[in-house]
């Protein structure tokens, strides 16, 4: 029995060992039309969905904050290729890059995984919200970094919809005040023009 569960045991270590982990180094996102912390909270939120996930492992955003002023480089200023290099004294085996940003009334997530060997895009991620960038931090980042890691869509929705929902009792109490109110005016034009009509013809001599 003893030898079993050392035998278990042992499987179970090999499998862990042998088991190939990525190293992934996740770099700030641009902001484009966004308050620059705004941008922060929101990569440090990806990070964070990212970790959950065994097979991969994120670099601390302080030790990638190390290595910028070790090589005293400037990250606005620092393209694909240069993070490519950070990530490479970084140890990592990919980075992600991307930006958020606001369109119109849609504000927007893109992501992008870079392999750090070949420099090849292995996958391009988007995600939009109408008028509510509260459904980028709660559910925008977590799709982003399940699709990431899987490289596909989630099965079912991972966190449901935070999604501003119209109401349809205020919009129908509206459009029947507005019913009412037309009707209202009707009338009360309909009861003037017909005391004006009698009023007229009482006056008239036959």
């Amino acid at each position: 029995m003893l030898y079993l569960i050392v035998l278990s045991d042992y499987a179970y270590t090999k499998s862990n060992i042998n088991k190939k982990i990525e190293r992934i180094a996740v770099f700030e996102f641009e902001n484009n039309r966004l308050d620059k912390e705004i941008a922060k909270t929101l990569t440090d939120r990806l990070r964070n969905e990212l970790v959950q996930f065994d097979e991969i492992e994120i670099v601390e955003r302080k030790r990638i904050d190390a290595v910028f002023q070790e090589q005293k480089i400037q990250l606005s200023g620092c393209a694909d290729e240069c993070l490519i290099e950070v990530g490479k004294i970084l140890g990592s085996s990919s980075i992600i890059v991307g930006s958020i940003g606001k369109v119109g009334n849609y504000f927007t997530i893109n992501a992008r995984k870079i392999n750090a060997t070949t420099a090849k895009v292995e996958s391009a991620i988007s995600y939009d919200s109408y008028s509510n960038i509260d459904q980028l931090l709660i559910k925008g980042m977590s799709e982003v970094a399940f699709k990431i890691v899987k490289g596909y869509n989630p099965p079912k929705p991972l966190i449901a919809d935070v999604e501003p929902k119209p109401d349809l009792n205020k919009k129908y109490t509206f459009n029947n005040a507005i019913l009412t109110g037309i009707w209202g005016t009707f009338g009360a034009i309909t009861c003037a023009t017909l005391y004006l009509t009698f009023s007229i013809i009482s006056n008239i001599n036959f």
